[in-house]
């Protein structure tokens, strides 16, 4: 599906691009179900907060994926907290979570910081498909090749 149009004239807005490719990253329901499983890792707080947010806020989702930002400076409980403590008071927004954390959690040290990006980066790592191994016998035909090949060349030097 090909779109024409005039020259100059701006594309509608369909979620598709001109040569009738989905674009990646406009799938809004998609984005949404994500944040739903990371919020719902703090709990029935968690998942009431991003719901408040997207209904209350013109770009709720955006705001969803700041407050999880906030994983890089804070800790995990420390967020946990201030989630509760913002559906506490109906305060849902991006800005009220980062008062509240600046208010009542000690931000990560450099290193915590560091630790806890590597051990992301371990985690995804752990997550994909193992390597399995190799039974003996596939290294077998490896190993008589190398003893074929030397051989031959002890054949092919004059000097022995």
């Amino acid at each position: 599906m090909l779109i024409s149009l005039a020259p100059g004239a701006a594309p509608p807005y369909t979620g598709i691009t001109l040569h009738g490719v989905p674009h990646p990253g406009r799938d809004h329901h998609q984005k949404y179900e994500l944040l739903k499983q990371r919020f719902a890792e703090f709990g029935a707080e968690g998942v009431l907060f991003l719901d408040e947010l997207v209904r209350t806020r013109r770009r709720g989702k955006d705001e969803a994926g700041r407050v999880l930002g906030l994983l890089a400076t804070y800790h995990r409980e420390d967020l946990a907290r201030a989630l509760q403590r913002a559906v506490r008071y109906r305060a849902f927004s991006w800005s009220a979570v980062e008062r509240i954390l600046a208010a009542q959690a000690r931000p990560r040290s450099g290193w915590e910081s560091l630790q806890a990006e590597a051990q992301d980066q371990l985690d995804e790592i752990l997550r994909q498909s193992p390597i399995s191994t190799r039974s003996p016998a596939e290294y077998q035909a490896l190993l008589e090749e190398t003893v074929t090949h030397d051989e031959s060349d002890e054949d092919d030097d004059p000097s022995a």
